[in-house]
Protein backbone atom coordinates (compact mmCIF):
# COMPACT_ATOMS: atom_id res chain seq x y z
CA UNK A 1 0.00 0.00 0.00
CA UNK A 2 1.03 3.37 -0.89
CA UNK A 3 -0.30 6.63 0.40
CA UNK A 4 0.42 10.29 -0.36
CA UNK A 5 1.49 11.25 3.24
CA UNK A 6 1.01 10.31 7.11
CA UNK A 7 0.00 13.24 8.70
CA UNK A 8 -3.46 13.96 7.64
CA UNK A 9 -6.35 12.31 6.45
CA UNK A 10 -4.81 8.60 5.46
CA UNK A 11 -3.94 7.32 8.84
CA UNK A 12 -7.43 6.29 8.91
CA UNK A 13 -7.35 5.18 5.56
CA UNK A 14 -4.50 2.94 6.34
CA UNK A 15 -5.94 1.96 9.23
CA UNK A 16 -8.92 0.77 7.60
CA UNK A 17 -6.56 -1.14 5.34
CA UNK A 18 -4.71 -3.22 8.25
CA UNK A 19 -7.34 -4.14 9.87
CA UNK A 20 -8.51 -5.57 6.57
CA UNK A 21 -5.74 -7.47 6.05
CA UNK A 22 -5.65 -8.89 9.15
CA UNK A 23 -9.11 -10.24 9.29
CA UNK A 24 -7.95 -11.80 5.58
CA UNK A 25 -4.81 -13.12 6.41
CA UNK A 26 -2.82 -10.96 4.35
CA UNK A 27 -0.11 -8.87 5.02
CA UNK A 28 0.23 -5.23 4.41
CA UNK A 29 3.29 -3.47 3.98
CA UNK A 30 3.11 0.48 3.32
CA UNK A 31 5.26 3.45 1.78
CA UNK A 32 4.63 7.24 2.08
CA UNK A 33 5.18 9.09 -1.36
CA UNK A 34 5.12 12.37 0.39
CA UNK A 35 3.59 13.43 -2.59
CA UNK A 36 6.56 12.74 -5.08
CA UNK A 37 4.95 11.37 -8.63
CA UNK A 38 9.30 10.12 -8.77
CA UNK A 39 9.04 8.80 -4.83
CA UNK A 40 5.71 6.85 -5.39
CA UNK A 41 6.81 4.85 -8.69
CA UNK A 42 10.20 4.17 -7.17
CA UNK A 43 8.63 2.66 -3.95
CA UNK A 44 5.98 0.50 -6.28
CA UNK A 45 8.85 -0.80 -8.09
CA UNK A 46 11.41 -1.87 -4.89
CA UNK A 47 7.71 -3.47 -3.58
CA UNK A 48 7.72 -5.23 -7.02
CA UNK A 49 11.10 -6.66 -6.95
CA UNK A 50 11.96 -10.64 -5.64
CA UNK A 51 11.56 -11.52 -2.90
CA UNK A 52 9.40 -9.09 -1.65
CA UNK A 53 6.59 -11.32 -2.72
CA UNK A 54 4.19 -8.62 -3.31
CA UNK A 55 0.72 -10.00 -5.11
CA UNK A 56 -1.29 -6.79 -5.09
CA UNK A 57 -1.29 -3.16 -4.22
CA UNK A 58 -3.68 -0.40 -3.13
CA UNK A 59 -2.48 2.76 -4.11
CA UNK A 60 -3.57 6.24 -3.59
CA UNK A 61 -1.84 8.13 -6.53
CA UNK A 62 -0.39 11.80 -6.17
CA UNK A 63 -1.98 12.87 -9.78
CA UNK A 64 -5.17 11.90 -10.30
CA UNK A 65 -5.41 9.28 -12.99
CA UNK A 66 -8.69 10.77 -14.89
CA UNK A 67 -6.61 13.62 -16.11
CA UNK A 68 -2.77 12.31 -15.83
CA UNK A 69 -2.70 10.48 -19.04
CA UNK A 70 1.07 8.79 -17.64
CA UNK A 71 -0.28 8.12 -14.29
CA UNK A 72 -2.96 5.94 -16.38
CA UNK A 73 -0.71 4.39 -18.06
CA UNK A 74 1.94 3.69 -15.41
CA UNK A 75 -1.11 1.94 -13.58
CA UNK A 76 -2.07 -0.08 -16.25
CA UNK A 77 1.03 -1.68 -17.08
CA UNK A 78 2.11 -2.90 -13.71
CA UNK A 79 2.42 -6.77 -13.73
CA UNK A 80 0.22 -7.39 -10.38
CA UNK A 81 -3.64 -5.94 -9.33
CA UNK A 82 -4.55 -2.74 -8.67
CA UNK A 83 -6.88 -1.27 -6.64
CA UNK A 84 -6.60 2.51 -6.00
CA UNK A 85 -7.96 4.11 -2.18
CA UNK A 86 -9.56 7.64 -2.98
CA UNK A 87 -8.19 8.09 -6.26
CA UNK A 88 -10.91 7.15 -9.41
CA UNK A 89 -10.17 5.24 -12.70
CA UNK A 90 -9.94 6.76 -15.81
CA UNK A 91 -11.59 5.39 -18.73
CA UNK A 92 -8.27 3.94 -20.23
CA UNK A 93 -8.01 2.13 -16.68
CA UNK A 94 -8.50 -1.50 -18.03
CA UNK A 95 -8.24 -4.14 -14.75
CA UNK A 96 -7.47 -1.67 -12.38
CA UNK A 97 -10.39 -0.83 -9.58
CA UNK A 98 -10.92 1.71 -7.09
CA UNK A 99 -12.79 2.77 -3.79
CA UNK A 100 -13.56 6.61 -3.23
CA UNK A 101 -15.59 8.79 -0.73
CA UNK A 102 -18.84 10.17 -3.06
CA UNK A 103 -17.17 13.91 -2.55
CA UNK A 104 -19.93 15.24 -4.98
CA UNK A 105 -22.96 13.73 -2.32
CA UNK A 106 -20.65 15.26 0.79
CA UNK A 107 -20.73 18.34 -0.43
CA UNK A 108 -23.97 18.41 -1.77
CA UNK A 109 -25.25 17.22 1.63
CA UNK A 110 -23.82 20.41 3.45
CA UNK A 111 -25.44 22.82 1.38
CA UNK A 112 -28.88 20.71 1.91
CA UNK A 113 -27.99 21.21 5.58
CA UNK A 114 -27.19 24.58 5.62
CA UNK A 115 -30.67 24.98 3.73
CA UNK A 116 -32.26 23.76 6.07
CA UNK A 117 -31.45 25.61 8.82
CA UNK A 118 -32.83 28.71 6.44
CA UNK A 119 -29.45 29.72 5.35
CA UNK A 120 -29.92 30.75 1.54
CA UNK A 121 -26.16 32.63 0.36
CA UNK A 122 -23.68 29.73 0.84
CA UNK A 123 -19.98 29.90 -0.17
CA UNK A 124 -17.75 27.28 -1.01
CA UNK A 125 -14.06 28.32 0.42
CA UNK A 126 -11.26 25.36 -0.11
CA UNK A 127 -7.56 24.52 -0.99
CA UNK A 128 -6.44 23.80 -4.37
CA UNK A 129 -6.73 19.88 -3.70
CA UNK A 130 -7.38 16.48 -6.23
CA UNK A 131 -10.61 16.79 -3.84
CA UNK A 132 -11.60 20.58 -5.04
CA UNK A 133 -13.04 19.84 -8.38
CA UNK A 134 -15.34 17.16 -6.83
CA UNK A 135 -16.87 19.22 -4.37
CA UNK A 136 -17.56 22.30 -6.71
CA UNK A 137 -19.51 19.75 -8.75
CA UNK A 138 -21.66 18.95 -5.47
CA UNK A 139 -21.90 22.71 -4.74
CA UNK A 140 -22.96 23.64 -7.91
CA UNK A 141 -25.84 20.48 -8.38
CA UNK A 142 -27.11 21.72 -4.53
CA UNK A 143 -27.23 25.09 -5.11
CA UNK A 144 -28.95 24.85 -8.06
CA UNK A 145 -31.45 22.20 -6.81
CA UNK A 146 -32.16 24.45 -3.96
CA UNK A 147 -32.51 27.38 -6.12
CA UNK A 148 -30.09 29.30 -3.77
CA UNK A 149 -28.91 32.90 -4.70
CA UNK A 150 -25.56 33.00 -6.28
CA UNK A 151 -22.65 34.24 -3.94
CA UNK A 152 -21.51 37.67 -4.39
CA UNK A 153 -18.02 37.72 -7.25
CA UNK A 154 -16.04 39.11 -4.40
CA UNK A 155 -17.02 36.20 -2.17
CA UNK A 156 -13.59 33.79 -2.04
CA UNK A 157 -13.12 30.64 -4.13
CA UNK A 158 -10.31 29.10 -4.01
CA UNK A 159 -7.49 29.16 -1.17
CA UNK A 160 -3.91 28.06 -1.82
CA UNK A 161 -3.22 25.64 0.59
CA UNK A 162 -0.79 26.72 3.30
CA UNK A 163 -0.75 30.48 2.15
CA UNK A 164 -1.48 32.27 5.23
CA UNK A 165 -1.37 35.52 3.81
CA UNK A 166 -3.66 34.31 1.28
CA UNK A 167 -6.00 32.74 4.45
CA UNK A 168 -5.50 36.78 5.34
CA UNK A 169 -7.16 38.13 2.21
CA UNK A 170 -9.58 35.78 1.51
CA UNK A 171 -10.82 35.98 5.02
CA UNK A 172 -11.04 39.68 4.70
CA UNK A 173 -13.22 39.30 2.09
CA UNK A 174 -15.52 36.71 3.75
CA UNK A 175 -15.74 39.18 6.27
CA UNK A 176 -16.88 42.63 4.14
CA UNK A 177 -19.38 39.99 2.73
CA UNK A 178 -21.09 38.71 5.42
CA UNK A 179 -21.64 41.84 6.90
CA UNK A 180 -22.89 43.27 3.80
CA UNK A 181 -25.63 40.83 4.21
CA UNK A 182 -23.95 38.26 0.66
CA UNK A 183 -22.94 35.32 2.82
CA UNK A 184 -24.46 33.27 5.52
CA UNK A 185 -22.85 30.19 5.97
CA UNK A 186 -19.60 28.37 4.12
CA UNK A 187 -18.67 24.67 3.30
CA UNK A 188 -14.61 24.81 3.94
CA UNK A 189 -12.52 22.30 2.65
CA UNK A 190 -10.74 21.32 4.80
CA UNK A 191 -10.11 21.23 8.57
CA UNK A 192 -6.39 22.44 8.53
CA UNK A 193 -7.90 25.65 6.93
CA UNK A 194 -11.68 26.13 9.12
CA UNK A 195 -10.12 26.65 12.27
CA UNK A 196 -7.59 29.53 11.37
CA UNK A 197 -10.73 30.75 9.50
CA UNK A 198 -13.31 30.41 12.56
CA UNK A 199 -9.93 32.20 14.75
CA UNK A 200 -9.94 34.89 11.78
CA UNK A 201 -13.43 35.42 11.97
CA UNK A 202 -13.92 35.40 15.48
CA UNK A 203 -11.38 38.16 16.16
CA UNK A 204 -13.28 40.25 12.83
CA UNK A 205 -16.19 40.33 14.97
CA UNK A 206 -18.01 37.74 12.77
CA UNK A 207 -20.35 35.39 15.48
CA UNK A 208 -19.77 31.64 14.29
CA UNK A 209 -22.84 30.63 14.10
CA UNK A 210 -25.37 33.61 14.51
CA UNK A 211 -23.54 35.72 11.67
CA UNK A 212 -22.00 32.85 9.85
CA UNK A 213 -22.77 28.99 9.65
CA UNK A 214 -19.92 26.87 8.90
CA UNK A 215 -19.51 23.36 8.17
CA UNK A 216 -16.55 21.72 7.62
CA UNK A 217 -14.78 18.77 5.22
CA UNK A 218 -12.65 15.60 5.88
CA UNK A 219 -13.73 16.34 9.94
CA UNK A 220 -10.30 15.95 11.13
CA UNK A 221 -10.56 18.58 13.28
CA UNK A 222 -13.34 20.01 13.36
CA UNK A 223 -15.11 18.72 17.01
CA UNK A 224 -12.12 20.63 18.55
CA UNK A 225 -13.07 24.33 17.07
CA UNK A 226 -14.29 26.92 19.46
CA UNK A 227 -17.15 26.30 18.98
CA UNK A 228 -17.12 22.69 17.80
CA UNK A 229 -18.46 22.90 14.37
CA UNK A 230 -20.49 20.42 12.04
CA UNK A 231 -18.32 18.33 9.70
CA UNK A 232 -18.41 16.28 6.89
CA UNK A 233 -16.85 13.29 7.36
CA UNK A 234 -15.76 10.75 4.70
CA UNK A 235 -15.62 7.04 5.39
CA UNK A 236 -11.74 7.17 5.19
CA UNK A 237 -11.74 3.41 7.33
CA UNK A 238 -14.03 2.30 4.80
CA UNK A 239 -12.34 3.20 1.86
CA UNK A 240 -9.15 1.36 3.25
CA UNK A 241 -10.75 -1.49 4.12
CA UNK A 242 -13.00 -2.13 0.94
CA UNK A 243 -9.83 -1.18 -0.92
CA UNK A 244 -8.15 -4.57 0.72
CA UNK A 245 -11.35 -5.97 0.17
CA UNK A 246 -11.64 -5.52 -3.30
CA UNK A 247 -7.77 -6.33 -4.14
CA UNK A 248 -8.03 -10.05 -1.91
CA UNK A 249 -11.28 -10.77 -4.00
CA UNK A 250 -9.27 -9.98 -7.46
CA UNK A 251 -6.64 -12.50 -6.31
CA UNK A 252 -9.08 -14.79 -5.69
CA UNK A 253 -11.14 -14.59 -8.93
CA UNK A 254 -8.65 -13.40 -11.07
CA UNK A 255 -11.78 -13.09 -14.21
CA UNK A 256 -14.13 -10.93 -12.02
CA UNK A 257 -15.44 -7.83 -13.19
CA UNK A 258 -13.85 -4.74 -12.47
CA UNK A 259 -15.22 -2.71 -9.75
CA UNK A 260 -15.99 0.94 -8.93
CA UNK A 261 -16.73 1.66 -5.38
CA UNK A 262 -18.14 5.16 -4.34
CA UNK A 263 -18.56 5.51 -0.76
CA UNK A 264 -20.82 8.01 0.79
CA UNK A 265 -19.66 10.23 3.69
CA UNK A 266 -21.47 11.26 7.08
CA UNK A 267 -22.65 14.79 8.50
CA UNK A 268 -21.27 15.38 11.84
CA UNK A 269 -23.78 17.75 13.74
CA UNK A 270 -22.13 19.37 16.52
CA UNK A 271 -22.97 22.81 17.99
CA UNK A 272 -26.71 23.64 19.27
CA UNK A 273 -28.19 25.05 16.13
CA UNK A 274 -27.34 23.09 13.32
CA UNK A 275 -28.58 20.05 15.49
CA UNK A 276 -31.92 21.59 16.00
CA UNK A 277 -32.02 22.02 12.52
CA UNK A 278 -30.54 19.09 10.78
CA UNK A 279 -32.51 17.68 8.04
CA UNK A 280 -33.53 13.64 8.22
CA UNK A 281 -31.65 11.31 7.07
CA UNK A 282 -28.45 13.54 7.20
Amino acid sequence: MVVPHSSYYYPEVVNGARAAAEALGVKLILGVSHNAVAEEQALVARMLQPPSGIDGLVLTTVEDPRTSPGTEAWLRDLPVPVVLAERRTGPAAGFVEDVATDHEYGAYLAVRHLAGQGRSRIALLQIDTLTAPMLQVGYQDATAALELRPCSPDVPGLLMENDLADLDEKCARLVRAVKEGQVDAVLVHNDSIALPLVSRLQAAGVRIPADLAVVTYDDELAALASPPLTGVAPPRHAVGAEAVGLLVRRLQDPDRPAHSLRLRPFLNVRDQETAAAALPGS
